[in-house]
C-alpha cells in the first residue's frame, strides 16, 4: 500500500530541495511520475488476475490471495496519484525537510556501525574455514531431522468449535429407525460436556433414506480443556457402541475444496463406464484402504445393496380378478409402508396420520 507513495512523495520532496513550494512541488512531482505510477499499477495487477480464473486445488487455495493482492495494488495506486500529493502540498514544510536531514544522519550512523559489524563477522568467517565448514554441515544435518520430526500436511487442521457426525444405516432402512437411531445418537452426544447445541437431519432430501448428519457446535476454544480433534475422538468411542448402523466423526476441513461431501475428511472419486468395472474395482479399492493402519472409518457412496424382492404378477389371475398392476403396487405399499391418511391440525403445530401394518 505504500510502495507508490513513497515513490511519489520522494520526487515531490526532491522538487522542494530544488527551492520549489510545496503546492508547486505537488503539482510538478506528481506530473512527472504520474503516468509511471498509474503504468506501474496497472502491469503489476495484471500479474495476478489470472489467478482468480485458475481451476482446481490451486485454485481454490490462492483465489482470495489474488483478489487481496490486486485490490492492494490498485489502492495503493489510486492513493499514490490523488491523496499524497495533496497531502504533501498542505503539511510538507522546508523546516522539515532540514529535520528529516538530521535524523537521516543519526540512521546514517546506525548504518554505518551495522556494516562495520557486519564486515567484522565476515572476516571472522573467512579466517576459520573450517569451522564454518562444520557449523554448516551440522546446520543441513539438524534441517533433515527437523523435517522429518515436524508435522506436515497440505492443509493444516483448524478447531473451529464445530463437529459433523455422518450416520450410514443398511439399506432398506426406514424414516422412523433413523428417527430412532438419531435419539439415541442425541443421548450420547448431549451427555459431553463439550458440546454447546447440535442439530441433525435425516430424510427430507438429505440424500438416501438410510443416511442421515448431525452438525455440532462445540464450547468456545477457551472454554474447552481439550480440542476438537480429542472431542472428536470421545464421541467417535461413544457412538460405535450402537448396532445397525455406522458414525462417522469428523472435523470440519479449514478448506472446503470441492463440491462433494463425504463422511471423513478426504474422499476418492472412482469414475468408469464399465458400470461392472466400477462396482468391483470400488470394493477393491475400500477395502484396500481400509487396510492401512493410518486411516480409519472407511466408506462409500455406492448403494446397490437394497434388500429388494422382484415379484412376477400372474396377470390371468389379475384380470379375472378384475385387478391391475397398480392395485397390487398400493397394496404392498399400504402393507410395508406407511400410508398419509389424514392430517391432524392442533392450535400451534400440525400431525400427520399414517396407516402403518
Amino acid at each position: 500500500m505504500v510502495d507508490d507513495a513513497i515513490v511519489m512523495l520522494e520526487n515531490i520532496v526532491r522538487h522542494m530541495e530544488l527551492g520549489e513550494a510545496p503546492l508547486e512541488a505537488a503539482l510538478n512531482g506528481s506530473r512527472e511520475i504520474g503516468f509511471t505510477i498509474v503504468s506501474m499499477t496497472v502491469s503489476l495487477a495484471a500479474v495476478f488476475i489470472p489467478i482468480l480464473f485458475m481451476s482446481g486445488i490451486l485454485g481454490r487455495l490462492f483465489r482470495e490471495f489474488a483478489v487481496t493482492i490486486t485490490a492492494a495494488i490498485l489502492v495503493s495506486g489510486l492513493v499514490s496519484v490523488t491523496l499524497t500529493p495533496m497531502l504533501c502540498s498542505r503539511f510538507l514544510k522546508t523546516a522539515a525537510l532540514h529535520d528529516e536531514r538530521r535524523l537521516s544522519h543519526a540512521l546514517e550512523a546506525v548504518f554505518r556501525a551495522m556494516f562495520r559489524a557486519y564486515e567484522w563477522s565476515l572476516g571472522l568467517a573467512l579466517r576459520r574455514r573450517a569451522v564454518m565448514l562444520v557449523v554448516f554441515a551440522a546446520v543441513l544435518v539438524a534441517t533433515v531431522a527437523m523435517f522429518r520430526i515436524v508435522p506436515k500436511g497440505f492443509i493444516p487442521g483448524q478447531d473451529n468449535d464445530s463437529l459433523n457426525i455422518s450416520v450410514q444405516a443398511a439399506q432398506g432402512t426406514l424414516y422412523y429407525d433413523m428417527v430412532g437411531c438419531l435419539k439415541s445418537l442425541a443421548a450420547e452426544i448431549g451427555a459431553n460436556p463439550n458440546v454447546d447445541t447440535f442439530f441433525a437431519s435425516t430424510g427430507g432430501g438429505f440424500g438416501s433414506m438410510n443416511m442421515a448428519r448431525l452438525n455440532l457446535q462445540l464450547l468456545p476454544r477457551k472454554a474447552r480443556a481439550v480440542p476438537a480433534s480429542e472431542v472428536a475422538r470421545q464421541l467417535r468411542a461413544r457412538v460405535l457402541r450402537f448396532p445397525g448402523f455406522r458414525a462417522f466423526v469428523s472435523v470440519p476441513p479449514a478448506l472446503q475444496i470441492g463440491g462433494r461431501m463425504g463422511n471423513s475428511s478426504y474422499t476418492l472419486t472412482v469414475q468408469s463406464a464399465d458400470t461392472a468395472a466400477l462396482y468391483d474395482w470400488t470394493a477393491r479399492l475400500e477395502a484396500a484402504i481400509a487396510r492401512l493402519p493410518e486411516v480409519q472409518d472407511v466408506s462409500d457412496d455406492l448403494q446397490m445393496k437394497s434388500p429388494r424382492v422382484n415379484l412376477v404378477i400372474d396377470r390371468d389371475t389379475t384380470a379375472a380378478l378384475g385387478l391391475n398392476a397398480s392395485d397390487i403396487e398400493s397394496t404392498l405399499y399400504d402393507g410395508f409402508g406407511p400410508q398419509w391418511a389424514s392430517t391432524i391440525y392442533g392450535p400451534a403445530a400440525q400431525y400427520k396420520v399414517l396407516l402403518e401394518l
